[in-house]
């Protein structure tokens, strides 16, 4: 509720109707008080408008970044899905390979041994292929730690010896 910053008999008494209207007259006479009252009242509804449409846009900015969010933990999820896709691609084709129907394979005739020994490797270069990213930031990130926690180190025992 607004308050008012006009007493209320004083307004009263400057919205009173005219006592002697002319036959002719199409405007209504608003006094300095009222005229002044009206535009705080108009300043107080253009505040909450605007209020308003701020609130709105701050709303639906949230909105955005809830959406945001939850995209980017869906996308993670696939990225780690696939990463154990594209790892076990190369021992389902081998295992596919090997599962065929041949008249005459001698290699995998009385032992699995030639499938494991093919299987493995391939895996660990897929695996290290798709992982050198990750491998290359981690071996470089406890290099640089290293070299800042000997560099500190050097720093403090210049400091003590004065």
């Amino acid at each position: 509720m607004l308050e008012s910053p006009v007493d209320p008999k004083v307004m009263r008494s400057s919205v009173a109707p005219d006592r002697n209207p002319s036959p002719h007259s199409d405007k209504i006479a608003i006094s300095r008080l009222t005229h002044t009252y009206l535009g705080d009242v108009l300043d107080h509804a253009i505040l909450l408008t605007t209020s308003l449409t701020t609130m709105s846009a701050s709303a639906s900015s949230m909105i955005s970044l809830v959406f945001s969010s939850m995209s980017f933990a869906q996308n993670e999820t696939l990225k780690q899905l696939s990463f154990v896709t594209i790892l076990f691609l190369p021992l389902t084709f081998l295992s596919g390979y090997f599962g065929m129907n041949f008249e005459e394979f001698p290699a995998i005739k009385h032992s699995d041994m030639f499938f494991w020994s093919l299987a493995a490797p391939i895996t660990i270069v897929v695996a290290l292929g798709l992982g050198r990213k990750a491998i290359y930031n981690r071996i470089w990130r406890g290099v640089w730690k290293r070299r800042l926690q000997a560099g500190g180190d050097r720093n403090l025992r210049r400091g003590d010896g004065g």
